[in-house]
């Protein structure tokens, strides 16, 4: 009931929200001089919701990752009761890779040696040399990572890609 008093009666906050719920909400108007009992129409069960995100004070990467988690173990929940649910916004969409960066990287990473060691050891039929061309790329990476340690250089999107 509330959700058709809302999108219809409150239209400024409805299209602040930029929600997207499907079904539509019934419509409803509010007469004030003939709604004495205000009998609302309920809506239709919702099947499909997205709904922008605004937040404030959120000053660094980590309250940002902590937040998305937090949203994201809250549409989950929704999600197991039937409700499916893809909150968005610039958190989402900025900030959201930061989560599982580190994985990813390590995935990354993995399949480079992998790589290298299969192409070196078909190319140069050689083991050692593959094995050698490994340790030299996982050097590199040691390298580069107890670098960015030293200058304060954080794990972002950027150096992960570079």
């Amino acid at each position: 009931n509330y959700l058709s008093a809302w999108t219809t009666n409150d239209p400024m906050a409805y299209s602040a929200s930029q929600a997207d719920l499907k079904p539509e909400p019934r419509k409803w108007y509010h007469d004030r001089y003939n709604d004495y009992d205000l009998k609302i129409p309920k809506s239709s069960p919702l099947v499909y919701a997205q709904m922008s995100f605004y937040l404030r004070h959120l000053n660094d990467t980590e309250s940002i990752t902590d937040m998305i988690s937090q949203v994201r173990q809250i549409c989950d929940k929704f999600v197991e009761l039937g409700l499916p649910n893809f909150p968005k916004g610039i958190p989402f969409t900025f900030w959201e890779q930061y989560i599982h960066l580190r994985f990813f990287l390590i995935i990354a990473l993995v399949a480079v040696v992998v790589g290298v060691f299969m192409v070196v050891s078909l190319f140069l039929l050689n083991v050692w040399a593959a094995a050698l061309s490994v340790f030299t790329v996982a050097l590199l990476v040691f390298q580069l990572a107890g670098f960015m340690g030293m200058t304060g250089i954080h794990l972002s999107a950027a150096p992960a890609v570079l």
